[in-house]
């Protein structure tokens, strides 16, 4: 889920940059048999935030 982004009020935005981009670095740089992460969202915009952050990722 996206932590804190409800009732705490941290930013969809910067918690979806935070999320993608540490999944990805630790999938790069550990030596893992991860095929496949899974993210809960519960809504579509949250959904919209983290498809544009993970789009946004470099090659």
């Amino acid at each position: 889920p996206a932590i804190g982004t409800g009732v705490a009020g941290f930013p969809t935005d910067r918690c979806a940059e935070i999320m993608i981009g540490e999944i990805a670095r630790f999938l790069r740089e550990q030596s893992t048999p991860i095929e496949k992460v899974h993210l809960v969202l519960f809504d579509e915009r949250t959904t919209d935030v983290f498809t544009e952050a993970w789009k946004e990722l470099p090659a």
